[in-house]
């Protein structure tokens, strides 16, 4: 009886798992297509690119509908498909590696029985790149991610009268990031390899543990910039989306070494919001200083003078025009002082002030300071001083 309940408790514990598995599994799920046996301009790298992309999905746990050198009623159906998985999924990816155009700024993806002889078979012949983004916008998942690599040369341009090259660019919707294998308007590489240079290094970021998605993309990016000398800049084309991980947050030394540089980079950008801040503040001191006029004397050289004694009073301070640095002595001695003189104003302990005599009338006389002083010097006495 007992052995019985044990076997009973095992079997629902394992089919528990799978439902559990399952669930898992069906919160990512990714459509990818690779063209490559094209009538006209056959291409090298898709179907290499198309399954290995659909096995690195696979491995991420992502439900993958993959196709193969598709006809349009192929692509249309797989789309359809798509839609109904992504209705249930968190996660939506849809990748393409083949010939993709643009005419008039819509992008169109090509199958490989495309019949076209003019611009305008493209809309009945192939399958436009709005559709597969409306179809995920409509489905309401959280994150949808659409790869294009797909912007080789144009297979028909000799039938075309446009010399529109590439891809045109497609403004993301909302929680939406288009990857372009290269700029719109610019042409991306077949790759001499197994797989094309852009989808080569798309696939090793993928695997890196504790990447987001942008920075799988941006890492990827660079990548291919480096190797192609700049003649392959890749693109990103998106809206604010939550940070999201396909290869699962890092742990242990990883997460240390990230942690070190976040706290790192925080410290910089404090650091730099002080100097801003610094600058600001110095800027404005210094437009306010530009607003008043300085009237300071002339000196060729400081007068090294001996320190005042009492018997060399000549008068006082009477007023500090501070806004001016102008000085009123009253003078006790009119023939102690001409014009030029410097004599002192001697501030709290003993501190002296050197002015300069300015125009002398009556008992009174103008002065100005070499520095004005951070104290009142009103009432304070007025020395002659000698070298």
């Amino acid at each position: 009886m007992f052995k019985r309940k044990w076997i009973g408790a095992f079997i629902f514990f394992f089919c528990f798992l799978c439902f559990i598995t399952r669930v898992e599994a069906g919160k990512r799920t990714a459509l990818v297509i690779g063209n490559a046996d094209y009538r006209i301009a056959p291409l090298k790298n898709p179907v290499n690119d198309a399954r290995d992309m659909a096995k690195a999905l696979r491995h991420l746990n992502f439900d993958v509908i993959e196709r193969i050198n598709a006809s349009q009623r192929e692509m249309i159906l797989a789309v359809d498909l798509f839609y109904k998985r992504l209705k249930r999924a968190e996660l939506g990816v849809f990748y393409f590696a083949g010939h993709g155009m643009q005419i008039d700024g819509v992008n169109y993806l090509i199958p490989v029985n495309a019949r076209v002889t003019t611009e305008t078979d493209l809309e009945f012949e192939a399958v436009a790149a709005g559709r597969i983004l409306g179809k995920m916008q409509s489905a309401g998942n959280r994150l949808n991610i659409v790869i294009l690599d797909a912007c080789r040369d144009n297979p028909f341009k000799r039938s075309f009268r446009t010399s529109q090259r590439g891809l045109a660019q497609m403004d993301a919707p909302k929680g939406t990031i288009i990857a372009y294998a290269t700029s719109p308007g610019s042409v991306a590489a077949d790759g001499s390899g197994r797989n094309g240079v852009y989808t080569k290094y798309l696939l090793k970021k993928l695997q890196v543990s504790g990447m987001s998605v942008y920075e799988v993309f941006q890492e990827t990016g660079l990548a291919v910039m480096r190797e192609t000398a700049e003649k392959q800049i890749p693109w990103i084309s998106s809206t604010p989306v939550p940070r999201y991980y396909m290869a699962g947050t890092s742990t242990g030394r990883d997460d240390t070494q990230r942690n070190r540089f976040l706290e790192k980079q925080a410290r910089l950008e404090s650091q730099r919001l002080k100097l801003e801040q610094e600058k600001l503040e110095f800027e404005r001191k210094k437009r306010d200083s530009e607003k008043h006029e300085t009237k300071i004397a002339s000196i060729s050289h400081k007068p090294d003078h001996v320190q005042p004694s009492l018997g060399d009073k000549i008068g006082t301070i009477r007023s500090l025009n501070r806004s001016w640095r102008f000085f009123i002595i009253d003078i006790l001695d009119v023939g102690a002082v001409k014009m030029g003189d410097q004599v002192f104003a001697v501030g709290r302990l003993g501190k002296q002030y050197a002015l300069h005599i300015g125009r002398v009338s009556g008992n009174t006389a103008s002065a100005t300071c070499e520095s004005l002083p951070n104290e009142n010097l009103e009432r304070l006495s007025v020395y002659k001083g000698t070298r």
